[in-house]
């Protein structure tokens, strides 16, 4: 999480990782289709809607801890009284946004092995084919973030996550690919456990890492045309040594709408053509005014179920 002024800013991996890696998944361990993009859906949910983004919520606990300041220094003023009822509503407040980037979003703090273990586990809890689908493909948004969100041997903290590490924890980058391959290979044992028979055209776990391992490169690779352009208009000489900048010295990696299409083209050629929904190109909205796509049934309580997903696996 960052605390972004744009809130529609990626806040873990990003659809590429989220959506579309579910999605690839689920269609590898041979889940039936519809099923596969349900559970994709669900597995990008917290990132579309704002009442469970990590970055809106680290707005909203910001503001009301200066509102809860504010309040305080107004009581005071007064004679020392504190006004408890607004006081206990604006701490109920954020702590419903905490447990939205704990619960959801894995900003704990705790060491990484726990957290990978523990979303896991909340995984396996859930049978997506005995109508916990919804909670089922939320969980591995949470345990996608168990891996985006580690920062060395521990998870980021809540309220400003990786605000000062910039937009690198939240791309399927060079640098980033150890750990998007780990996660590749768990989301494939959840699901497997999810769907244990097998069908025809599936794929192993070994095969699904290493297809998806083609989306970013194992190594920055050299932009000889780039490198010699360089060198002749510049000659390559600084303060007595060859130095040439990054930029003229590597391919650049590759985009997130270049890894989504070919994530696509993928599915397509081995499993099966992937539905037309692009969360990508959808902004964030409240739950109030997030539109469905065809094929998903958002139920009544949906709100209440979330949030208490969010309490329970903050605990």
């Amino acid at each position: 999480m960052r605390l972004a002024i744009d809130a529609r800013e990626a806040a873990a991996w990003g659809e590429a990782g989220h959506y579309y890696t579910v999605y690839f998944v689920a269609l590898a361990v041979g889940a039936p289709e519809r099923d596969a993009f349900q559970i994709a859906f669900w597995a990008q949910m917290p990132d579309e809607i704002l009442n469970f983004d990590a970055t809106q919520a680290g707005k909203e606990i910001v503001a009301d801890a200066i509102v809860l300041s504010q309040s305080h220094a107004a009581s005071q003023s007064h004679g020392g009284m504190f006004m408890p009822m607004q006081t206990a509503s604006i701490m109920d407040d954020m702590e419903k946004w905490k447990n939205v980037q704990t619960g959801l979003h894995v900003l704990t703090g705790q060491t990484a092995s726990m957290a990978v273990d523990g979303r896991q586990k909340t995984s396996r809890a859930f049978n997506p084919t005995t109508g916990k689908l919804m909670e089922f493909g939320i969980s591995l948004h949470a345990l996608g973030d168990s891996y985006a969100h580690q920062d060395g041997e521990k998870m980021y903290q809540p309220v400003l996550g990786h605000l000062f590490d910039g937009h690198a924890p939240d791309r399927i980058s060079i640098a980033r690919r150890p750990k998007y391959l780990e996660y590749v290979g768990a989301l494939h044992d959840v699901l497997q456990d999810a769907y244990p028979v097998c069908r025809p055209g599936t794929l192993s776990r070994s095969e699904t890492i290493a297809l998806l391992g083609t989306i970013v490169p194992p190594t920055y690779s050299v932009d000889q045309e780039s490198f010699s352009y360089w060198m002749v208009i510049n000659g390559g000489m600084m303060g007595g040594f060859y130095y040439v900048p990054p930029q003229a010295r590597y391919k650049p990696e590759p985009s997130e709408t270049t890894q989504i299409g070919q994530i696509r083209d993928m599915a397509a050629k081995h499993l099966k053509s992937m539905d037309d929904y692009e969360p990508e190109k959808k902004d964030g909205v409240w739950a109030k005014n997030f539109k469905a796509p065809s094929g998903i049934s958002f139920p009544p309580d949906f709100r209440m179920r979330v949030d208490g997903l969010a309490k329970d696996w903050s605990r």
